[in-house]
C-alpha cells in the first residue's frame, strides 16, 4: 500500500475533499509536506460560522459545516503547542506558539475556496490580559490586510474593550453581506465612554439592518443609528424629547421594525401620559406588566406602531394592523399585536 506521501495529487485532491475539517487539520499538522499541499490546494469548504475565542494561554476555534460544530483548543504547553479537538484527540506540537499555531489554522479557514461565513464571531478578550488581546488582534488583522477580499459575513459579533478593538477587524468585513452588528464590552456595567464615532463612518456601519449594543450606552444623535432596521442597546439615561424623537421617526420610516432600548433612568414615562393619555396596560408571555400605545401612520392605514414601556426597557415596534399573532422574536416577546380593544390615537 503506498504511503500517503507517495499519492499522485488527483487522489490527494480526492481524499481532501472527502475529508471533514478535523480531519484535515490533523492532515496539515502530520509534516510539512502535507501542510503545504493542503494549503497550496485549499479544499472547498461549506462553512456556515466561526467563533474564535482567545484569553491569555489559550485560543478555541469552532466552525460549523453544513450543520456539525468542530471545535479545536490551542493551549500554552511546556514544549510549545497543545492542540486538542476532542476528549482523546490531542497533540503536542513542539516548539511552537500556541498563538502562532492558532490564527495559521484560522488563515487556513478563511481562505478555503467558496467559504461564505453566515456568523463571523470573534471574542477577544476572554479574561484576556491587554498585552495578549493586542498580540491576537494584531495577529488577526494582518491575516485580513493579506486576503485578496473582504470576509463575507451575514453577522459580525465582537467582544471590545474599546472601539478601536473594533475597528481593527470590522472594516475587512465586507459592506455588501453584512446585515448584522454585535459589540459587547466584557463587563456587565453599560459603559458611557465607549465613543462610536469612528465606527460611524465607515460602510459596514451604514449599510448593516441590524445594530445589538451590549454593554455599552449608546450616547450618539438618533440620526446616526435610525437607518438600522433593528436595534437592540443600552442608553443609560432616556429622556422624552428621545422618546418622542423616535416615535416620530417610526411614524415616518418605513424601514424601522423594532427599536429595542435597556435604560438605567428614565424620565419619560409620566411626560408621555400626560401628552398621549392612559395606555393600555397588560403583561408579555413572561407575565412582566407593560403599558402600551399604539399610533396610526400617516398614508399606510395597513401598518401601526406601538410603544411598550417595562420598568427599565423600552420598545417601539412597526407592524401590520391585522397581524394575527404576537411573534417570540426578543427577550420581551415584543413583536407587537393591536388587542381587540385597544385604542389606536
Amino acid at each position: 500500500m503506498p504511503l500517503l506521501l507517495e499519492m499522485p495529487d488527483l487522489v490527494m485532491r480526492r481524499i481532501l475533499e472527502e475529508s471533514d475539517y478535523v480531519s484535515i487539520q490533523s492532515l496539515r499538522k502530520t509534516c510539512h509536506h502535507l501542510r503545504n499541499f493542503i494549503e497550496d490546494v485549499k479544499p472547498e469548504s461549506t462553512m456556515s460560522k466561526i467563533d474564535v475565542r482567545a484569553s491569555t494561554d489559550f485560543i478555541r476555534s469552532s466552525v460549523s459545516f453544513d450543520g456539525q460544530q468542530f471545535t479545536i483548543d490551542y493551549r500554552n504547553h511546556e514544549n510549545g503547542c497543545l492542540v486538542q479537538w476532542s476528549q482523546t484527540n490531542k497533540k503536542v506540537l513542539e516548539n511552537s506558539d500556541f498563538l502562532n499555531v492558532a490564527l495559521r489554522d484560522i488563515e487556513f479557514i478563511l481562505e478555503s475556496k467558496n467559504s461564505t461565513v453566515m456568523d463571523f464571531i470573534i471574542v477577544d478578550r476572554w479574561q484576556q490580559d491587554f498585552q495578549s488581546a493586542q498580540k491576537f488582534l494584531k495577529g488577526f488583522r494582518k491575516i485580513l490586510e493579506q486576503r485578496t477580499s473582504l470576509v463575507r459575513a451575514k453577522s459580525f459579533n465582537m467582544t471590545s474593550n474599546t472601539p478601536d478593538e473594533t475597528l481593527q477587524i470590522l472594516p475587512f468585513m465586507d459592506a455588501d453581506y453584512l446585515k448584522q452588528i454585535t459589540i459587547e464590552h466584557p463587563d456587565n456595567d453599560p459603559k458611557t465612554d465607549f465613543k462610536l464615532a469612528e465606527l460611524m463612518e465607515f460602510k459596514q456601519w451604514k449599510q448593516a439592518e441590524t445594530l445589538y449594543l451590549f454593554n455599552i450606552s449608546l450616547d450618539i444623535p438618533v440620526k446616526n443609528y435610525i437607518h438600522f432596521k433593528k436595534i437592540f442597546v443600552d442608553i443609560w439615561d432616556v429622556s422624552i424629547d428621545l422618546v418622542i424623537e423616535l416615535k416620530e421617526s417610526f411614524s415616518t420610516l418605513s424601514h424601522l421594525d423594532h427599536f429595542e432600548i435597556h435604560f438605567h433612568r428614565c424620565d419619560a414615562q409620566n411626560p408621555f401620559v400626560n401628552k398621549f393619555g392612559p395606555p393600555y396596560q397588560d403583561e408579555n408571555r413572561a407575565k412582566e406588566p407593560r403599558e402600551r400605545w399604539f399610533f396610526s401612520i400617516p398614508g399606510d392605514p395597513d401598518m401601526i406602531h406601538s410603544i411598550i414601556f417595562y420598568k427599565k426597557v423600552i420598545i417601539f415596534n412597526r407592524f401590520e394592523i391585522n397581524r394575527a399573532n404576537e411573534e417570540e422574536d426578543d427577550e420581551y416577546n415584543d413583536v407587537d399585536t393591536l388587542p381587540n380593544d385597544a385604542i389606536i390615537l
